[in-house]
């Protein structure tokens, strides 16, 4: 079988027009591991991008890129660990939707390892439901006259999820 974005000969296609790129094909759990790595780099970048931005200028936890990039890395860090366990994903950005696809012991220990600084424990679910659509909402924030969310939660989850993912991935490139 040919792979995606190659010639016959092996080497890579990419298009300036990004559409037209074609997808992985996951049909193996080769490809769904490497699949959930990248997806994995390119949440830990996001992660890593907006924690920087914030430990030079803590306000800016504030700023809607800001708080909208850690929910984008929410959202990878969680389609990541769904992909390493070969669940096949649907396109969406519901934290919460995608949350609850996750096995029940990651879940557990996500929310476990959640510190929950300013919301009770037995609120996590409902914290996770009223910010589920946080990246889609707060990168189109300019359309909103006010607004307000929870925006430790989500700083806490993309950092607890990030420690998670951390320890797993660098654990099975070691191993």
């Amino acid at each position: 079988m040919e792979k995606p974005n190659t010639k016959p000969n092996g080497k890579v296609i990419a298009y300036f027009q990004m559409d037209k790129n074609k997808k992985r094909v996951l049909d193996s759990k080769e490809s769904y591991e490497s699949c959930a790595k990248s997806a994995f780099e390119l949440a830990d970048d996001y992660y890593k991008m907006a924690t920087s931005l914030v430990r030079i200028h803590p306000m800016s936890l504030m700023e809607l890129a800001v708080i909208s990039t850690l929910a984008l890395s929410c959202e990878l860090f969680i389609k990541a660990i769904l992909l390493n366990n070969q669940i096949e994903i649907t396109r969406t950005h519901k934290l919460n939707a995608l949350f609850n696809m996750l096995p029940s012991n990651v879940k557990a220990e996500i929310k476990k390892n959640h510190p929950c600084s300013n919301i009770r424990i037995e609120h996590f679910e409902l914290n996770l439901k009223e910010v589920k659509n946080a990246f889609p909402i707060l990168r189109y924030g300019y359309e909103y006259s006010s607004m307000a969310c929870n925006v430790v939660f989500i700083a806490e989850l993309a950092n607890t999820l990030a420690q998670f993912c951390n320890q797993f991935f660098k654990k099975a490139t070691s191993d």
